[in-house]
């Protein structure tokens, strides 16, 4: 009964509202048999009410993937939220690891693939409305220039939109929104109406001042954080290998995370990389393709390819994207 009846009311949203998904919350609590019997019933719903691709995703707050994974396998949730990529990415985004950690990360993605689901399904962020905003978070992991919030921010970001999953950004975080107080949980719940709660007006913004007697809406266009949002989000839909395509670690050592992305399409490669580093580096990678040279599509750098060998300089607390100019052409690479 309790499934059947859930399964008609969200049915109804779905075919009043045209809603194209649901965020299950609190999704380890229920039954382990509930999405088994509710989830296809939503799915039939959806494709009733036309709508294609209807996304399931629960909230499982566990950052261990091998707990993690037992909800899209076992339990047969969609897919869930990645609290392990939350912890990694903002780990590595504030400097308090290096590279090994996200490539450590990325190596247990095969335990999510089963048969209708992969680790490119698992819905990425970096703060939320319990554990607070991306900027708290990246603070308080490690104490650092305040001028470098903003870089680091940004870092975050591209690694969440540049690596794999379905990237979300918790809404006030484009306007650079902090939360107040001790950051967490309610003080990250903010409105972004002209607010008469004191320490909402003075709460410290990244790349603005604080809104006061303003609202948040209106500095939006020229925040830093959300032009760099729009900036990848375009790169993202203009390439799509860049969002979900396959993702191979070329390099993960000290502050210097490179990853390749390929265009199965277009059989084209992407090179993507990060450093968590306040100095430029360099590095060198191997590729899968061997001549025609890259264009760089991303952020400020120089490159230098000889047959299958791409070295790149990568700028302090920055990610640079490069676009193979020639399809893959050197065998398992």
């Amino acid at each position: 009964q309790v499934w059947q009846g859930w399964a008609q009311v969200y049915a109804k949203w779905i075919s009043d509202y045209g809603l194209a998904g649901f965020r299950v919350d609190t999704a380890r609590h229920v039954d382990d048999e509930f999405f088994k019997k509710w989830s296809p019933q939503i799915q039939t719903a959806a494709k009733d009410a036309g709508i294609n691709n209807f996304t399931i995703f629960g909230e499982v707050w566990d950052y261990n993937p091998f707990e993690l994974m037992t909800y899209v396998r076992r339990n047969k949730i969609q897919t869930v939220l990645d609290f392990p990529f939350q912890g990694k990415a903002t780990d590595y985004a504030s400097g308090y690891s290096d590279a090994t950690a996200m490539m450590t990360l990325f190596q247990n993605d095969d335990y999510y693939t089963s048969a209708t689901s992969s680790a490119s399904n698992l819905v990425t962020f970096l703060g939320n409305h319990d554990m607070g905003r991306v900027g708290y978070i990246i603070a308080k992991k490690k104490q650092q220039p305040v001028d470098q919030l903003l870089p680091r921010t940004n870092l975050a970001h591209a690694l969440m939109y540049f690596s794999r999953g379905i990237p979300v950004v918790y809404y006030g975080d484009e306007v650079g929104m902090t939360g107040t107080n001790s950051g967490g949980d309610q003080f990250a719940r903010q409105d972004m109406f002209p607010t008469q709660v004191e320490i909402w007006k003075s709460e410290k913004r990244i790349g603005s001042s604080p809104v006061g007697n303003g609202d948040s809406f209106t500095g939006t266009n020229s925040n830093p954080i959300a032009i760099y949002l729009k900036q990848i989000s375009q790169l993202r839909l203009e390439n799509p290998g860049l969002a979900n395509g396959s993702m191979l670690i070329r390099y993960a050592k000290k502050s210097l995370f490179v990853i390749s992305k390929k265009d199965a399409k277009e059989n084209r490669e992407y090179l993507v990389a990060f450093n968590n580093s306040n100095s430029p580096s360099s590095v060198e990678v191997t590729t899968a393709t061997s001549s025609g040279g890259w264009q760089l599509l991303l952020g400020q750098s120089k490159v230098r390819a000889t047959s299958n060998k791409v070295k790149i300089m990568v700028p302090a607390l920055s990610a640079v994207v490069f676009k193979a100019n020639k399809t893959i052409n050197v065998g398992a690479t």
